[in-house]
């Protein structure tokens, strides 16, 4: 019977045709018992069962965009984490000009020099290889500093900057 079924008909992808005499079993009322099959159609008295080429194209076409949608969200993760860690790193960088120039105030005061002396400000670059720290001073009033730190760098083709300020102040006087 293994062999009537091998020798029928088959055109390239088309469902394999088996003979319905193969599913009957003696005094049994089972019509197919082809359990390992996906799909079983009876259509003549015939049973038609497989995958047609279509099927397997669908099937093909939804695993790939499966695929393709995993590796665009790792992808994403990925640059996003990048992104987060560059701006850690650039946070850290802004707090330490700003205690760069507090350093400097605090030192001043202890040698007995004025407050506001030799107070570092400028453009430094090349800070962990790709970033810059600009730290520029104001002098709204004789006692009050405003020291504003901004650290940019360039990822990805795209700039991005961190920038923040404080006020310094006179505060201790002998």
């Amino acid at each position: 019977m293994l062999n009537k079924m091998f020798q029928s008909d088959h055109r390239g992808f088309t469902p394999l045709e088996i003979q319905k005499s193969l599913f009957l079993f003696k005094g049994s009322k089972v019509k197919s018992p082809n359990r390992l099959a996906l799909f079983t159609i009876k259509l003549n008295g015939k049973f038609l069962t497989g995958f047609t080429f279509i099927e397997v194209m669908i099937a093909i076409f939804v695993l790939t965009i499966g695929v393709l949608g995993v590796f665009t969200a790792i992808q994403n993760i990925t640059f996003s984490s990048q992104i987060n860690f560059s701006k850690l790193t650039a946070t850290y960088l802004v707090q330490e000009g700003i205690e760069l120039v507090r350093n400097q105030r605090d030192s001043n005061w202890l040698a007995g020099d004025p407050w506001d002396s030799n107070l570092p400000s400028g453009t430094e670059t090349g800070l962990l290889g790709k970033f810059s720290r600009t730290i520029t001073i104001t002098e709204p009033s004789s006692d009050k500093k405003v020291v504003s730190v901004k650290v940019s760098w360039q990822e990805r083709g795209k700039n991005y900057s961190i920038t923040a300020e404080t006020e310094l102040y006179n505060w201790y006087e002998k």
